[in-house]
């Protein structure tokens, strides 16, 4: 399967909070048991690095969408990527939420293997701190059987279908 990741969560930043946390510096984070080679130190903007993320190159049925709305200061983020996006874009994600804590901001994000890779991490932020979490096996088990990863993974088939015509993603019985 192309799409061996999923990814969902929100965050909510305050009315008043969201231009310093537009501008403020986001370092990338490294996840437990990422490697290093694709860490980069250079500091860059949030908004920045939300604009990168949304413009990331992505093959069907691949998808990835960050909402970002400036008046609320809500940002909501849903995917099904591959390993390889997954460990581009993650570091990204993780730096928008510990960044978004040092301005008031709270939410969760999840992130899911499927399939074959049997792992999960939570990212939250709250009260002014962030964590990164290793899933328990019973965490990810329930995650992936959620309604939430069910959803997304019809989103990915609607959207193969809508490229390549009805019956795509469809297993082929050769009749």
């Amino acid at each position: 399967m192309l799409c061996d990741v999923a990814l969902f969560g929100e965050l909510k930043v305050p009315d008043l909070c969201i231009d310093s946390f537009l501008c403020a510096e986001a370092r990338e984070a490294v996840l437990p048991g990422f490697p290093l080679d694709g860490y980069s130190p250079l500091p860059r903007s949030a908004e920045a690095v939300l604009e990168e993320l949304r413009s990331w190159p992505l093959l069907p049925p691949e998808y990835l969408r960050l909402d970002f709305d400036a008046c609320s200061g809500r940002l909501d983020v849903r995917g099904l990527v591959s390993r390889d996006t997954f460990l581009s874009v993650a570091p990204g994600l993780v730096s928008l939420y510990r960044t978004a804590a040092g301005h008031g901001g709270g939410g969760t994000l999840l992130m899911v293997g499927l399939a074959a890779l049997v792992f999960g991490y939570s990212t939250r932020c709250a009260y002014g701190q962030s964590a990164v979490r290793t899933l328990s096996a019973d965490a990810v088990n329930a995650l992936r059987e959620s309604p939430a990863v069910a959803v997304l993974k019809a989103q990915a088939r609607s959207g193969l279908e809508a490229l390549l015509g009805e019956g795509a993603g469809a297993p082929f019985t050769g009749a």
